[in-house]
């Protein structure tokens, strides 16, 4: 078999695996978090209006009237886009340094734990990371040899990327960084070329006018708005860090380098991509809060960063053999941790699960009953017909929504709560106990949901039934598969 041979069917089955890996259980698990917003927005979202519209816009009329807004429905866009991702940044990643970094590269992103979570969840970042992946390369490859069509499909694929998340446009702030320095401070570009860039500086400044007046008055609402604690700064950038895993970016980091060496230009683009957005955002997190997956459109960066730095070790001096034996094993390291994020994902689908609390309660809660949870709007989705109020994780509100239920309706208070620290009342004191204190004083624990997995996470959600009547201990209760004694 010839080369491309060789190459063309490793691709297929890099294809082939995320494929398999993206699609296993995806309509398994209930809907969980802003999942339940992609569902709202897709079922309203008929046109290219708003901040984020393009993946409700292919759900209403795509899938919608094809398949069906449910827990499979709403997530076949996003398993596509994950799947479609290998090879579009193969595609982009030969261009701008060949086809074996590239292969590395996608066989990092094949096997990322974090990015078959993100395709296995209803939400636009597959589609981001797809479109992140080719606009700032695209518009680079086609500045760097002149082709203008290129430059023009990259401004296509960037207005698409900036529908699909705002975050998007970040990115540009790193391609107009490159834009500036390599127009000042290269001596060894063509003069057409140095033109071009100085041309496509002024369009990034038109852009950026054009996208504050857009996006501006969306920024200053969001800094107004109150919003629970986040993470700031460094911490930001680790739990970044965190969900790429750590030795991929450590290796990304020593592919630029190394690649700084041969092609300074391509270097100090990849290396403004990932670092302009991650510094905007870690200095932003100071004044509001910053999600971590603001950062995700710089992901294509790590995983390319990485297949340059595989790519080098089969080219260090020995035999070709010792090259490919380092390379291999390298490789195996950094894939070796992703397998409890994959193992783990198939355990719960990475999310609590809010389904079977519902379905716990719908046999139970009575209609002068109050239902409480972390995330209101997914019970209720569930428990069709019934108001559930947000949890308030403070002991004196939740107090008062016990009153309110004994004494002015004559009912139970129902709690539906994330038991682990990310749902918070584990390690939060307000007034004189922890709301953790006041659940088990006054509430019986009646169901428990949760699967253990492989790494640290937990998405346990547990079922409190609190009333005057009831007993303040607890009944037996399997947390492994989610079963509760009566």
């Amino acid at each position: 078999m010839t080369r491309r041979g060789t190459t063309a069917a490793l691709l297929v089955a890099l294809l082939a695996t995320a494929t398999a890996l993206r699609l296993y259980h995806l309509g398994s698990w209930g809907l969980e978090g802003a999942e339940i917003f992609t569902l709202r927005d897709s079922l309203t979202t008929r046109t290219l209006r708003g901040s984020r519209p393009l993946l409700f816009f292919f759900n209403y009329h795509l899938i919608r009237p094809t398949f069906g807004l449910d827990e499979l429905g709403i997530r076949i866009l996003p398993a596509v886009f994950g799947i479609l991702s290998v090879p579009v940044l193969y595609w982009v990643t030969r261009a701008a340094v060949g086809a074996r970094p590239a292969l590395f590269a996608c066989t990092l992103l094949t096997f990322s734990s974090l990015l078959v979570y993100r395709s296995q969840f209803a939400r636009y970042w597959t589609l981001v990371f797809l479109l992140c992946s080719a606009y700032p390369i695209l518009i680079y490859l086609g500045l760097r040899d002149g082709r203008w069509g290129r430059v023009a499909l990259g401004l296509v694929v960037a207005v698409l990327a900036i529908l699909a998340h705002p975050a998007s446009v970040l990115l540009a702030g790193g391609l107009g960084l490159w834009m500036l320095i390599s127009a000042l401070g290269s001596s060894t570009l063509q003069p057409r070329v140095r033109t071009a860039l100085r041309w496509a500086l002024v369009a990034v400044g038109v852009i950026a006018l054009i996208v504050a007046v857009r996006l501006l008055p969306m920024l200053e609402s969001w800094i107004a708005t109150p919003h629970m604690r986040r993470l700031r700064g460094p911490a930001l950038i680790l739990s970044h860090v965190d969900g790429l895993t750590a030795p991929v970016v450590i290796a990304a980091g020593a592919g630029i380098i190394w690649l700084a060496r041969q092609d300074r230009s391509l270097a100090l683009l990849l290396a403004a991509l990932a670092l302009v957005p991650a510094l905007f955002l870690s200095l932003l997190s100071y004044w509001t809060a910053v999600s971590t997956v603001y950062l995700f459109p710089t992901a294509p960066v790590a995983f390319i960063g990485a297949g340059i730095f595989l790519d080098r070790l089969t080219r260090l001096p020995g035999s070709e053999r010792q090259g490919a034996f380092a390379s291999a094993t390298v490789l195996a390291m950094l894939l070796a941790g992703n397998v409890p994020g994959i193992i783990s994902q198939y355990r719960d689908g990475g999310r609590a699960d809010f389904r079977s609390a519902a379905e716990f309660l719908s046999g139970r809660a009575r209609a002068s009953d109050l239902v409480v949870a972390d995330q209101p709007r997914t019970v209720g989705h569930y428990l069709e017909g019934r108001s559930v109020t947000l949890l308030h994780r403070d002991p004196g509100a939740l107090e008062a929504a016990y009153t309110k239920a004994g004494a002015d309706r004559g009912g139970t208070l129902w709690v539906v709560a994330l038991a682990g620290q990310r749902g918070g009342f584990k390690a939060h004191k307000l007034g004189l106990a922890t709301l953790s204190e006041w659940l088990y004083d006054r509430c019986r624990l009646r169901a428990s949901y949760g699967r253990a997995r492989l790494d640290w996470r937990s998405n346990e959600v547990q079922v409190f039934e609190c009333s005057p009547t009831t007993a303040a201990t607890s009944p037996a209760v399997t947390p492994a598969t989610g079963s509760a004694t009566r």
